[in-house]
């Protein structure tokens, strides 16, 4: 296959497209077992695109990037093109090199157009490669530039379509507490999720439910009860950031979708929550849950839920350890 069919025109408009059209390029010129593209996220280096024929690798998996070949390569410890790492000390010593029998490695960094690090072409093999090798370097390098350029444009793109949704919200609003309702968060998290396995970007689930709400509609009135969710809702908008997604699904419960939230975030998040619920004397149930980007977000969703119900249940027996 020439170059100009696998870049096509239309690849160059998407960042996705382009990502496989490249790893395509790259795996027909050097033969080299696995080419992949990667995010950085925090300690996360998440496989956005590859061409694996050797190390069982899949999209959407979450590798170290402190113990990664290319954290060593773009902080300059290691060479770009290692014929054979067992030579480098930066990638002999590297973790993530004692999971799989690599002997070389190829990396190039992708960067937004402001310089912020978006992640990185890479590429491994199980032999150790000719000198020929190292004549790849530039072109592994401009098309990692031209990635760059492409993510920059998409994730402006991106900013730009969500402040045109954020105008059309009225419709998905609750009229109570002001968050999205059911419709608004079914509508946003399918897109946040969409995005989120395009770009690699992690993020954790939250259901939330109220433990006194029946008991104050009983004793003090609906007009009570109405009172508490809007506190509920004030005390979510208030300490979640701006852009995660929080919604009142119905009657008591709510739900939160933490963007650019990794593992040990979420944790951080869950902590805060609880605390700020806490401080303004409002009893509630939390469960949560890190989405994985290679599943379905609704998978999430139910183990969050499953979390929440598991976490109220020990209210019910007076037992309210986290």
């Amino acid at each position: 296959m020439r170059l100009d069919d696998m870049l096509e025109v239309n690849s160059l408009r998407d960042f996705s497209k382009a990502s496989r059209s490249v790893l395509a390029i790259l795996k027909q010129r050097t033969g080299l077992d696995t080419w992949m593209t990667t995010r950085v996220s925090g300690p996360d280096q998440i496989v956005l695109n590859l061409i694996d024929d050797a190390f069982g690798v899949c999209r959407g998996d979450v590798l170290s990037w402190s113990g990664s070949f290319c954290r060593q390569m773009v902080e300059g410890n290691g060479p770009c093109v290692a014929l054979d790492i067992s030579t480098e000390p930066a990638y002999a010593s590297a973790p993530n090199g004692k999971s799989f029998p690599f002997s070389a490695y190829v990396g190039a960094p992708i960067k937004l157009e402001d310089g912020e690090l978006f992640g990185t072409v890479c590429a491994y093999d199980s032999r150790v490669q000719p000198e020929a090798l190292k004549d790849e370097l530039p072109l592994i390098s401009l098309l990692a530039n031209l990635l760059g350029v492409l993510a920059s444009y998409e994730l402006r793109l991106l900013e730009v379509e969500r402040d045109n949704e954020q105008l059309k919200k009225e419709s998905e609003r609750d009229e109570l507490t002001g968050l999205l309702n059911r419709k608004g968060w079914n509508h946003r998290s399918s897109k946040e999720a969409s995005r989120g396995r395009r770009y690699g970007q992690p993020m954790a689930v939250y259901i939330l439910d109220l433990d006194d709400l029946k008991q104050v509609n009983d004793l003090e009135g609906h007009q009570a009860g109405d009172a508490l969710l809007q506190q509920a809702a004030e005390v979510l908008t208030s300490t979640m950031r701006e852009h995660d997604i929080v919604s009142r699904l119905g009657g008591d419960e709510f739900a939160v979708l933490a963007l650019r939230t990794n593992e040990s975030a979420a944790r951080d998040v869950f902590d805060k929550l609880m605390s700020a619920f806490t401080q303004a004397n409002i009893n509630i149930s939390i469960g949560y849950n890190c989405h994985h980007l290679g599943r379905d977000l609704e998978e999430s969703v139910v183990a969050a839920d499953k979390a929440m119900y598991s976490m109220k249940s020990q209210h019910k027996k007076g037992n309210v350890a986290c």
